[in-house]
């Protein structure tokens, strides 16, 4: 499908920088604006290219938000659990209490120490879950600077060779169906170079 969106641009890349007629003298009133030659070429060169790493910043933005609802489904589920925990005994500790008032002092110690302990394992438990949120995103966070300078440094790579192709064959004189097909092969040798 890539190959097809290539094939398609060059009838427009050629209606862009004209019927490359280097023999004709051009009007300058129906000759296109250069930004907009330079707009179209852009497009043709990088548009797949930012398609392709929009699309992985959404893979990876998915991925992220997949891992967070995951942990935060987990530290739900514990909290949850915990809650249980200290309901239960809680009735538990209180049926006791009501038919034994002579034991009361020692159950309620024995409930300061449970909630307690429960305390400190929910403690650790929420400690542990914001450790494994932080790591997981700052290995997403290195990862997408990572695609995002690769894509920088192969973007500026390219448009540096673009504009030195470019004013090589402004300074040879070269005819428009040259440039047209040589922006056609760069175009095509960078979609295979992905």
């Amino acid at each position: 499908m890539p190959q097809e969106k290539a094939h398609q641009s060059k009838p427009s890349l050629a209606t862009a920088l004209g019927n490359g007629n280097a023999s004709e003298p051009s009007d300058p009133a129906t000759s296109p604006d250069p930004s907009l030659e330079l707009t179209t070429l852009r497009d043709i060169l990088f548009g797949q290219a930012q398609q392709q790493m929009q699309q992985r910043l959404a893979e990876i933005e998915k991925t992220m938000l997949e891992k967070f609802d995951a942990v935060q489904r987990a530290i739900d589920k514990q909290f949850s659990d915990l809650q249980k925990k200290i309901e239960q005994t809680s009735q538990h500790h209180e049926s006791q209490l009501a038919a034994s008032n002579s034991s009361h002092e020692d159950a309620e110690a024995s409930l300061r120490e449970y909630a307690d302990k429960l305390a400190s394992d929910i403690e650790m438990t929420d400690t542990n879950s914001r450790q494994e949120a932080d790591e997981i995103h700052k290995r997403i966070e290195q990862e997408l600077q990572s695609l995002t300078d690769t894509y920088d440094k192969k973007f500026v790579e390219t448009l540096a060779k673009l504009d030195s192709v470019t004013k090589e064959l402004s300074s040879s004189k070269t005819d428009r169906k040259t440039l047209a097909n040589l922006l056609a092969t760069m175009a095509v040798n960078l979609e295979t170079d992905q």
